[in-house]
């Protein structure tokens, strides 16, 4: 047979049109990923929260960094009961268990940080709430293991 004929430029030079009512301002909902999950020292954040106490957003930053590096300590006590079984064959359930597990704590930590930032709930309820609550909950499983 004959080899398939491919086309030298894969986009026009102008691109390719697209005709929609979006604009670039519409993606953007109150700052970027960078602004709000940013890397800043914590005392920067402070000193922005306390200089500016009307924005929530500020407190809601803070409480967010003070409490996002618990998350690994969390989902180990909430995970690893699941997995640790004297059932060997339960391993691959209690594995899809805890991602599971994962994907509801992130989802519920970020609609925390969502809800406390916008000024719904308080904002050390938003960003310490679902940590507290899966901390609880993984703490009673992991107390439950039996070795």
């Amino acid at each position: 047979g004959q080899r398939p004929r491919t086309k030298k430029e894969a986009l026009p030079p102008g691109g390719l049109p697209l005709d929609t009512a979006l604009t670039p301002k519409a993606f953007r909902r109150g700052g970027s990923v960078t602004d709000r999950f940013g890397f800043a020292p914590i005392a920067d954040l402070l000193e922005e929260a306390r200089k500016y106490p009307e924005d929530g957003r500020r407190w809601a930053k803070v409480h967010a960094r003070l409490a996002f590096p618990l998350s690994p300590l969390i989902l180990l006590l909430l995970g690893l009961p699941f997995v640790i079984t004297a059932h060997g064959k339960s391993f691959i359930r209690g594995l899809i268990l805890a991602f599971f597990l994962t994907l509801a704590f992130y989802m519920t930590y970020f609609v925390g940080q969502d809800l406390g930032s916008r000024g719904v709930l308080p904002h050390a309820v938003g960003g310490w709430g679902p940590s507290a609550a899966f901390l609880v909950a993984g703490a009673v499983s992991f107390a439950r293991l039996r070795t």
